[in-house]
């Protein structure tokens, strides 16, 4: 908070639909009372559109050792990038505040990740069209 000033400075609230959520973001927004910082919403982001997930799928089963069919049974397709607005409420709407700070930083923002460092994201075999 000394590097970046107290008006730069939030704690990341996360809604991955996971067991104990609900009680790390309890205890996260007493952390943020307690030291007088904002709350910001964010994701556990992994792809840009839902149909992406084949990737982050592979990199998990390689992480982890196994099969794909192993570590997709239970994969969470919630790790795409939440529509603006109305799906960020939603997901958020017990942390009003949180969402409206993640729009406030949102708006700070002026990199545009596929113009600005000419990122492409790679292909899948089903994007083939050859």
């Amino acid at each position: 908070m000394e590097w970046f000033g107290s008006e730069n400075y939030y704690l990341e609230l996360q809604r991955n639909l996971v067991f104990g959520e609900s009680e790390r973001n309890k205890k996260l927004m007493e952390l943020a009372a307690e030291c007088g910082v904002k709350i910001a919403a964010t994701g556990n982001v992994h792809y840009h559109v839902r149909e992406r997930h084949q990737l982050q799928d592979c990199l998990v089963a390689i992480q982890n050792c196994k099969s794909l069919e192993e570590t997709t049974a239970n994969a969470a397709r919630i790790r795409v990038l939440p529509p603006a607005g109305a799906g960020l409420e939603a997901l958020f709407r017990a942390y009003p505040e949180a969402v409206a700070n993640t729009l406030k930083i949102a708006e700070r923002c002026t990199l545009d990740l596929t113009k600005d460092l000419s990122l492409q994201f790679p292909r899948l075999c089903s994007d083939r069209t050859d």
